[in-house]
Order: structure tokens, then sequence, then C-alpha cells
């Protein structure tokens, strides 16, 4: 199928892509990669080390990458795996940051141990995030693949989305300016949940969701830990923010289509 952009230049995608919804496609318009220095962060089980490996392949040139082991730890993973042991994913997430300084202009970049991009090679979506000034990025997660929210998964001939929330997983990546607000992580936050919507309260920040770089989530959704208290975690984010229930977080405002130079809220 073949698209007419408005300068008049073609965009081509392949059927069975179209078909499935998917935005595999290289974007019409150049994104300049970033600059500013990326930490990538993860925290780790054994068995998904493969998924580890093909992410490390994946993230922006020059990122410097902290691992965290839930277990054992892989000969080849060794040298970056900082620490090791049990814990839940934020306390040991903000314990890779605190492990070295993070420079104030860096990005930081956090993926679970059960995901990685839908193409090969260097992914493009820190470059995107930045391009579309989000603070708050998460990456939009491939058809068919295990999800929370329906606002999450690609878009078609969408380079990305703004959005009232982002999840915090199972890919996300924070400006400089959402670091200086978030971090360091709430040392209760256990797993995540509810964090989320205490950050789309903060003022100032950008939330969106890059939809030309999709990921694929190999795991069901939270079936490895306790949710009990993740529950109550979250259900007293609701009420901080005021409201009623989690689908009402998960709303989409403006889309950036790949045939635009820019996004329309910039």
């Amino acid at each position: 199928m073949t698209l007419v952009g408005r300068a008049g230049r073609s965009i081509r995608y392949r059927s069975d892509d179209w078909v499935r919804g998917l935005n595999k496609v290289t974007p019409h318009w150049p994104v300049p990669p970033l600059t500013a220095p990326v930490v990538a962060c993860c925290v780790y089980r054994e068995v998904n080390a493969p998924f580890v490996r093909r992410m490390l392949h994946q993230l922006p040139d020059g990122a410097e990458v902290r691992l965290h082991a839930l277990g054992a730890v892989p000969g080849d993973l060794e040298r970056l795996t900082l620490s090791a042991g049990p814990g839940l994913r934020m306390p040991l997430l903000q314990s890779l940051l605190d492990a070295a300084p993070v420079a104030p202009d860096a990005w930081v970049v956090v993926f679970d141990d059960d995901t990685d991009f839908a193409r090969s090679g260097r992914s493009a979506f820190v470059d995107v995030a930045a391009a579309a000034g989000f603070d708050i990025a998460g990456a939009a997660i491939d058809v068919r693949q295990p999800r929370t929210f329906p606002h999450t998964r690609v878009a078609r001939a969408s380079m990305a989305r703004t959005v009232r929330m982002v999840e915090v997983g199972p890919v996300l990546a924070l400006s400089p300016s959402a670091v200086a607000q978030v971090c360091p992580f709430p040392g209760d936050s256990g797993m995540g949940w509810g964090l989320d919507v205490r950050w789309s309260q903060l003022p100032g920040l950008r939330h969106g969701y890059v939809d030309a770089t999709p990921i694929r989530h190999h795991g069901a959704v939270g079936v490895d830990y306790e949710k009990r208290d993740e529950t109550r975690r979250l259900d007293d984010e609701l009420a901080r923010a005021g409201v009623d229930s989690l689908p009402d977080m998960a709303q989409t405002f403006e889309r950036w289509p790949v045939w635009s130079r820019r996004p329309p809220w910039l």
C-alpha cells in the first residue's frame, strides 16, 4: 500500500504490516539522533537474558548500561551488572541510578527484561521522543502483544502521540527535566504501580508514546509478583489525582503523522 504525503512523496507500507496495524517503516522525515548522554537501566532475571542482550544492541550508541540481576549473572552480562539479589523493581532501579552520578543533561531509559524493539538494530526511540518534545515517553507496544491499556498499542501511520499518562513500563524514557522531577523514585514504590498516575499530575512535563519504534512484550503482564500492595498504591494515587478509574487515564490527545515534518504540538 502507498500513501502520498503533503510534500507529494510516497510512503510505502508492507501490506501485511498495514493490515496488522504495525508502524515499522522508516520515518518519512529524518529524525536527528540524540546527542545527549543516555543512562539505561534494567532489572533482569537470568531466564530473560536473551531479551536483555538484544536490547543492548538496540540502545542509543554510547548509552551507559546499568543492570541488576535478580538471580544468577550470565558471564557476558557480568561487566554491565552492577548489583545482584532479590528486591522490587523501582528501588532496585533507583539503586542503579545511585551507583554513579547521572549527568544533568542525560536521558534515563528504563526497560523491562522481557521486552525488545520489533525492529533489529539501533532503535530511534529516544531520538523520536526528544524530537517530539516528550519528557516522559513510552515505546508503543506492537500488536498482538500483552499490554495493560489500549492507548499503549502502536498506532498506524504515526510517529508519536501525546497522552495523559505514560505507563511506568515496559520501556520508558525520561528527559533531563523529568529526571529532575521524578527522581529519586520513592523507596516504597515497589513495582511502580501508581507512579505513572502521580507523574501525570506534575506540571510542565509532556507525556507521549513513540509509535515509530514499537516494542514486543514477551511476558504476561504482572504475573510474577504479589499485587495486593501494588493495587493499594495505585488506588491511593488515583484518589489523590481525583480520578475514578485507571481507564480514565488512558487518553490520547494529538498525533504526529509520519508524513509531517514536525509534531503539531511544536
